[in-house]
């Protein structure tokens, strides 16, 4: 969005060493827009996968507006994201997935192949803030009022819109969830959400 272009090529190894580096050093997410098979074949460490082409569907599992974060694109590619306005993303850096990117990368030891080096790629979305910061003692209650032998526990999330709050408490292994809403392209994105969370 925007027309503004990534801003990895052409730099030269050193530049995209610095730039990636100073990633790493400051913790941030990264959102990797490139296809699935390029992904498979060679990732950073530290990158989620959410291929361009399927962005449309999955913007309610990026970060939220506030959360900074950098994108790895296709080379010569756009960045594929709002980069302006009162609602814009907070995108730190955009990588080009060119050779000089990978040079820098395996040099820094973050470059790998999840196809041979499976891992969990970082969560990108968050839960409500309240919930997560009090599901611990939401679970501690029902233990203690109900007995740890009925975990997981029965919950309904009703309104549930694409379902953030329900993989989220069904992924801490306490709850069993069930998502209503009355719009099924909503419910649709919990279904999809919830595989690609193992839930």
């Amino acid at each position: 969005g925007g027309g503004v272009r990534a801003a990895g090529g052409g730099g030269g190894m050193a530049e995209v060493q610095a730039r990636l580096a100073a990633w790493r050093r400051e913790g941030l997410l990264m959102v990797d827009l490139r296809p699935r098979p390029e992904f498979a074949r060679r990732a950073v460490a530290g990158a989620t996968n959410v291929p361009a082409a399927e962005l449309a569907g999955r913007y309610m599992e990026l970060p939220p507006r506030s959360v900074p974060f950098s994108l790895l694109v296709p080379p010569g590619e756009p960045r594929a994201l709002p980069s302006r306005g009162p609602h814009a993303w907070q995108i730190t850096d955009a990588f080009e997935a060119d050779e000089a990117f990978w040079a820098a990368a395996a040099h820094l030891g973050l470059a790998y192949s999840p196809a041979e080096d499976p891992r969990e790629q970082p969560r990108l979305w968050q839960p409500c803030p309240l919930l997560e910061a009090h599901v611990g003692a939401i679970r501690q209650r029902l233990v203690s009022t109900f007995g740890a032998e009925q975990q997981p526990f029965r919950c309904w999330d009703v309104g549930c819109g694409v379902g953030r709050d329900a993989v989220f408490l069904a992924s801490t292994g306490a709850f069993a969830v069930r998502g209503v809403d009355n719009r099924r392209a909503q419910l649709q994105r919990l279904q999809a959400l919830a595989r690609r969370n193992g839930v």
